[in-house]
């Protein structure tokens, strides 16, 4: 039978080194917890040979409330390893570091380790992958995504705000201005926090995000304007994906040729 895991990362807001708000009270600080509650269930249901669970760095910085996670999923049978990983160094135009946890199932995998991949790409900049798009279409509410040439994803809001023409960035993080020569800084944007294009005349599409998360050019994300942005904000850059899933996948082949 071919191995059975969940993959999955509950949403992070309440843990974020970027959240100035954070409360401890945060009912969404209680989803690692029923994470785990549902890998246990679906465990006895239908058995599950490895879980992957991904969140934000801050979730590290209790040491006791990331204890008690752990010990959620190890009370469930799951031996854990952890790891902090960077996309840039997984050939991703973008500084992200992201922890993660990988679960083998205890049971199934008594003496198997998880060695977690080693990002030597080449570093990638904001200009290797955004340079040569054609320009941008700007978003209007009758607009459907069917209607933006070139690429349904290749929108953007309409730079309303003087701050684009007295060309102010940089001290606001809802206007921070890509560099053209660096990589861009993390991908997550709330309400109007949309990274400015290094141009500094707009703020970037929703494909120029996905390039600069590393998804392939000819990859769309369905769903309306705002919905691609939560989308591409949340997502685990694909080449970390790949990596990650590359290096799982020795473990769970060798314990199907034994």
């Amino acid at each position: 039978m071919l191995p059975r895991g969940i993959i999955g990362g509950p949403p992070c807001q309440g843990f974020s080194r970027g959240n100035a708000s954070k409360d401890p009270k945060d009912p969404r600080n209680r989803l690692p917890f029923v994470y785990a509650a549902l890998l246990g269930g679906l465990d006895e249901l239908i058995g599950i040979d490895f879980f992957v669970f991904e969140n934000v760095v801050g979730l590290v910085d209790n040491k006791r409330f990331f204890a008690r996670i752990e010990r959620a999923f190890q009370s469930h049978g799951f031996r854990l390893f952890s790891k902090q990983l960077d996309a840039e160094n997984f050939g991703v135009p973008q500084t992200r570091r992201r922890l993660f946890l990988v679960g083998l199932n205890t049971e199934r995998f008594p003496d198997e380790m998880f060695t977690f991949p080693h990002g030597r790409a080449r570093p990638k900049t904001v200009r290797d992958v955004l340079t040569g798009l054609p320009s941008a279409t700007f978003f209007a509410r009758s607009m459907d995504p069917s209607d933006v040439p070139f690429h349904p994803n290749h929108w953007t809001m309409v730079p309303r705000s003087a701050r684009f023409h007295e060309r102010r960035f940089n001290r606001w993080r809802s206007f921070r201005r890509l560099a053209w020569d660096r990589p861009s800084p993390t991908v997550a944007y709330g309400n109007r926090e949309i990274h400015v294009h290094p141009n500094g005349k707009r703020r970037l599409t929703v494909l120029e995000a996905m390039l600069l998360q590393g998804f392939p050019k000819d990859y769309v994300l369905k769903g309306n304007f705002s919905e691609q942005v939560t989308q591409v904000s949340n997502a685990v850059p694909p080449p970390v994906a790949y990596a990650l899933a590359r290096s799982l996948k020795k473990v769970l082949d060798a314990r199907l040729v034994q």
